[in-house]
């Protein structure tokens, strides 16, 4: 079967299960249109064994949060965290960026296939050769591809990840996500205000607040609907509370889906929330032999890096500004 064909089933097949209709109790809450698919990837805690592996998908209910495993995830990069990833709409892949937990060590791309899960490492993010800890990707609806570190929005070069810094000082931003139905950029701060940002320019507006502590992340839905995820504070343990937003305008205030929960196995800790939105573009992947060069020289500089760096312990997750 094409292979684009075959993610594009199994995506179909996971948007059916994974967005059905739900409880009346949660007949209120925002919908996930049909034909989208909602998912998680992993951070591992020291204190829940029971979710060691790195870049673990799941794919998520998004009216119970019952979260499904999708493959094993990955050991090439010990115990890291993914950040916020992104779908390229133009090639029908996933984007991830693997950091450590404390964000001092350089920033890996990888590509992660949602029918499998299999994980693709890819290149170091650097700016003029220099490594910069990116947490949160956004692509746009042409497959131009961007990133923040924090406060400072970069464009990116999927294939070498190289940034190019784009504007001044941002408010500190952990979410980040295009509208589909509009093609603009929104990211979440860590105030939990959303933000529209010009991407050309790195120009920015203040959005309405979420009223929400501890967000870590954020997705846009085909029909413009909100998915955001943030940590429980409530317990030691680190896990991570699902929230439904009807749109960017936050007439209602959010509606709390529930925790991440894999059946039989616990509630994990995710600060990455990625959504496929529904028809897909069937534009063929492009072969990475057919750019000319060979992947393996970045694929081995990043495991080298992580081995050296990135396979740090993994604390209790505490960021500045939350």
């Amino acid at each position: 079967m094409n292979r684009n064909f075959a993610r594009l089933a199994a995506v179909s097949a996971a948007a059916l299960l994974l967005g059905g209709l739900g409880s009346a109790a949660a007949s209120a809450a925002t919908v996930l249109p049909e034909g989208d698919a909602l998912f998680a990837i992993s951070c591992p805690q020291d204190d829940q064994p029971a979710f060691p592996t790195s870049a673990q998908l799941w794919g998520v209910n998004a009216t119970t949060a019952v979260s499904t495993p999708i493959g094993s995830g990955t050991g090439d990069f010990g115990t890291v965290c993914a950040g916020q990833p992104a779908w390229n709409p133009l090639t029908n892949t996933a984007w991830v960026i693997l950091l450590t937990d404390e964000h001092d060590e350089p920033s890996v791309l990888a590509q992660i296939d949602v029918a499998t899960g299999a994980v693709t490492p890819g290149a170091l993010l650097l700016d003029d050769g220099e490594p910069v800890p990116v947490a949160s990707l956004a692509i746009g609806l042409d497959g131009a591809a961007y990133a923040i570190s924090y406060t400072q929005l970069y464009s990116v070069d999927l294939e070498t990840g190289e940034l190019t810094a784009i504007g001044d000082t941002l408010p500190t931003i952990y979410g980040f996500s295009v509208d589909p139905t509009t093609g603009k950029f929104w990211a979440l701060a860590a105030s939990s205000d959303l933000i529209e940002i010009d991407v050309t320019t790195g120009d920015f507006s203040f959005g309405p607040p979420l009223e929400l502590a501890g967000l870590y992340g954020f997705q846009i839905d085909s029909a413009g609907g909100l998915w955001v995820i943030g940590v429980n504070d409530d317990d030691p343990t680190l896990r991570t509370q699902l929230y439904s937003v009807s749109s960017l305008a936050v007439e209602e205030p959010p509606t709390a889906v529930g925790l991440l929960t894999v059946t039989d196995v616990g509630q994990p800790f995710s600060q990455a929330v990625l959504l496929v939105p529904g028809a897909p573009s069937l534009t063929p992947e492009p072969s990475l032999a057919a750019t000319g060069s060979s992947p393996a020289p970045l694929i081995a500089a990043g495991l080298l890096l992580v081995a050296g760096g990135l396979a740090l312990a993994v604390t209790r997750r505490v960021r500045t500004g939350r």
